[in-house]
């Protein structure tokens, strides 16, 4: 997996909290070839700095509260309909990822497999496309079963 899209590094911001966290993941995707335009610890921080820099792609942090990073995304939103935005979280039940793919939200990973995910989360949400993190695609297919409502 590689950050580079025809031959230019992806410029990713991320939104995360918690420090070590934050410098943690910046490492993981700058050595996967992504440039990483800015790293913020709030998502008000993130709405700025997004409307300064115009990343192919940014991170939002909706752990722990949820609908903030949910009204967050929406105003990035009305300011640029066409960002790609990916929420991090830690809600892998399915109302929540539906919701955020219903704000416009591409991608949806859970914080426990950010390392895992958020490089290729990145890559695919790039190219227009939508990613959810495995626990998460299992919870939202599975809530849509019929037998299950």
């Amino acid at each position: 997996m590689s950050g580079v899209g025809d031959g230019v590094p992806l410029q990713v911001l991320l939104t995360e909290t918690y420090a070590m966290a934050r410098r943690e993941l910046c490492d993981l995707l700058a050595s996967q070839g992504f440039q990483m335009v800015a790293e913020v610890t709030d998502n008000r921080n993130a709405i700025r700095l997004i409307k300064q820099f115009n990343p192919d792609v940014a991170i939002l942090d909706a752990a722990s509260e949820f609908v903030a990073g949910l009204k967050a995304a929406r105003e990035i939103l009305l300011w640029n309909q066409k960002a790609k935005i990916i929420l991090l979280s830690l809600h892998a039940e399915g109302q929540y990822a539906l919701a955020a793919l219903q704000a416009g939200v591409r991608g949806y990973v859970l914080k426990g497999r950010a390392v895992a995910d958020l490089g290729q989360a990145i890559c695919k949400v790039s190219k227009g496309g939508i990613y959810l993190s495995s626990g998460v695609s299992f919870s939202l297919v599975e809530a849509y079963l019929p037998g299950n409502e």
